[in-house]
């Protein structure tokens, strides 16, 4: 199930993971924001909300269990059976350096799934074997990889530096992970890995230990990881492309609005000619009265051009979407999908009766009557993939979209993140104490697909300085 997290301390991201077999999958995001915060439809700047919220897509990676070293490296024994020849293709060097990348997105992958499984082990005879299994695993994979890596072909003089890339990759992923579930849950498996794997490193040419007295270093260090791991996830990555098909729909709606204002102004001329005629100069009163016509005409096709272009602008997205963008390659060459979205604002007598009747729920009755003037965000998004996307990365199942929300916007609105509370000492005098003052912002998601509708609800905990913290409430589904 897709649920918001907290992604850091002033931004929400939600992963949502659409299969092949689906085909498409929508989203719809209800925040019920306080009115206090003034995100009014008069205020609401939809523009700054797309500003704020980033959408990434890419490959689920490929799924294959870190225990089976085997399967994880047969990709990379099939290509280089194929570069075992003398002169390999630009087309074929590429497909295999795209494996070995798929390589190290994999392990990332089963090692973030390991280390989950055993951050919620039921009890510590249950964590303790899988510490160790996960250690082994790794190492044994690590094992297998540097062992066909010795015997694979070099096509060309950067092939050398492609597979000290994934090596290293590959190898700091496991130390990370080492180390953040030592830090929680500390085990010799752990520390004695660490080392050897260290040890390993330095003996490849590859970074050793680190030193917290050396700045310049870390930071090195640090620019190297991120490179790495941009350059192994890559390609897994896909990217959006703008069109303008609501655009086009959005021009000709303002345009009907205007000339809808010019005819009602053209009518009232017209109306002021055959009611007083064309006055001459001498004519004072004619004047005065034409003039009031044409005057009168003026204003009221201003106004009606502005209110039937924001009665279109709030219309338009319940029509037609927002925005519509292309799920391309990563070049740009092949297009995969297309994504929809809309946002806008709208009062609680509006919300679907499902949505707000979750919303109410677990909530006491008097915040409901006090939070009665809610502004509610709506935020739909729909992602339709094209038949035959599997052909592009047959290892993978299906893509992941990641849509981050920056609440920045939100906060900045906030009082002071706490208040002076007061209680009585034991000697019965006054001592004040601090509390916390934060901001609730219920959100419900809903997640429509073919083989169903899941429905939750979750709670963003805000203050002045940032996200709190996240809550789930409760949810359904339906077949």
């Amino acid at each position: 199930m897709a649920r918001l997290h907290a992604h850091d301390s002033s931004s929400v991201e939600l992963d949502l993971e659409v299969p092949f077999d689906q085909g498409r999958v929508d989203l719809d995001l209800w925040f019920f924001v306080p009115s206090q915060l003034g995100i009014d439809e008069p205020d609401f700047d939809r523009e700054a909300f797309y500003r704020d919220r980033t959408a990434y897509v890419r490959f689920e990676p490929p799924r294959r269990e870190l225990a089976d070293a085997a399967s994880l490296l047969e990709p990379i024994r099939a290509l280089t059976a194929r570069l075992g020849h003398a002169h390999a293709t630009p087309d074929e060097e590429a497909c295999a350096e795209r494996t070995l990348r798929l390589f190290g997105a994999c392990v990332r992958e089963q090692l973030r799934i390991r280390r989950r499984r055993v951050e919620r082990a039921p009890g510590e005879a249950e964590r303790d074997a899988m510490i160790v299994a996960l250690v082994a695993d790794a190492e044994a994979t690590l094992t297998a990889w540097r062992a066909l890596r010795a015997q694979m072909p070099l096509p060309s003089a950067r092939w050398a530096t492609v597979l000290a890339a994934i090596d290293d990759f590959v190898s700091l992923q496991c130390v990370e992970v080492w180390f953040r579930l030592h830090e929680a849950h500390p085990h010799p498996g752990f520390a004695e890995a660490i080392r050897r794997e260290t040890e390993e490193r330095v003996a490849h040419g590859e970074h050793g230990p680190l030193n917290a007295e050396d700045d310049a270093d870390n930071e090195r260090f640090v620019t190297e990881l991120n490179r790495l791991k941009k350059y192994v996830l890559s390609a897994l990555h896909l990217r959006f492309v703008s069109t303008r098909v609501t655009d086009a729909a959005q021009d000709l709606a303002f345009g009907l609005a205007a000339a809808a204002a010019m005819t009602v102004a053209v009518v009232l001329q017209l109306v002021a000619v055959w009611t007083v005629g064309m006055p001459g100069p001498q004519e004072g009163a004619s004047v005065a009265v034409f003039i009031s016509f044409a005057v009168v005409s003026y204003i009221l096709k201003d106004r009606l051009k502005d209110r039937l272009k924001a009665w279109f602008a709030r219309r338009l997205p319940r029509w037609l979407y927002d925005r519509r963008v292309e799920l391309r390659a990563e070049d740009g060459s092949a297009v995969y999908g297309h994504a929809e979205e809309t946002v806008r604002v709208m009062h609680l007598g509006a919300v679907p009766p499902e949505v707000a009747a979750l919303r109410a729920e677990a909530e006491h009755p008097v915040e409901l009557v006090v939070r009665a003037a809610d502004d509610v965000v709506h935020y739909r998004r729909g992602l339709a993939l094209r038949t035959g996307v599997r052909d592009q990365c047959p290892e993978a199942e299906g893509v992941e979209q990641i849509l981050r929300f920056n609440l920045s916007a939100w906060l900045r609105r906030m009082d002071d993140p706490t208040r002076v509370l007061y209680q009585l000492d034991d000697d019965g005098n006054a001592r004040r104490i601090q509390g916390p003052k934060t901001y609730t912002i219920p959100v419900v998601v809903a997640i429509r697909r073919p083989t169903g509708t899941e429905v939750h609800r979750q709670t963003l905990v805000l203050a002045r300085d940032g996200l709190v913290r996240v809550e789930t409430v409760g949810g359904r589904r339906r077949g």
